[in-house]
């Protein structure tokens, strides 16, 4: 599959995320953290996928709203579809199971990460935990926190 086709797959997915989808997001974190954590072509973007559930949650409960809805819906689509088993590529395939979902990750993360940078800078203002200090180093090693 073509990296247009990819694109094509999350813009499209992008536009079909509802409010109720961000709570879907929240209540199904740890799923999707484990198996990103789990899946080693998909181990590269542990530190993105908790900084954009962090940011997901966040706009939900009104907390962070300073971030365009297009960013807020490609994230979830993005973290929606890793978990989606049954995606372009069924994840029940050896190896190549996982590939579309790290490609839906990467161009969800190249789109976006300039909004997720603007966010992890904010919640670091508010006084960062360790564990976000570790996620942004991780996530934008140029950035401190």
């Amino acid at each position: 599959m073509s990296e247009q086709n990819y694109d094509d797959t999350l813009n499209r997915g992008a536009k079909n995320v509802k409010q109720e989808d961000l709570g879907t997001v929240a209540s199904k974190a740890d799923a999707i953290l484990e198996k990103i954590s789990r899946v080693e072509i998909l181990k590269k973007f542990a530190a993105q996928a908790a900084l954009l559930i962090r940011m997901i949650s966040d706009y939900y409960n009104g907390v962070y709203k300073d971030v365009p809805w297009a960013s807020i819906a490609t994230a979830v689509f993005a973290l929606l579809y890793v978990l989606n088993p049954v995606d372009l590529i069924p994840d029940y395939l050896p190896v190549i199971g996982f590939v579309d979902d790290a490609a839906v990750m990467e161009l969800a993360w190249q789109a976006i990460k300039h909004d997720v940078k603007d966010y992890a800078a904010w919640k670091c203002g508010q006084g960062p935990t360790d564990r976000l200090r570790d996620l942004v180093n991780q996530a934008f090693p140029d950035m401190g926190c």
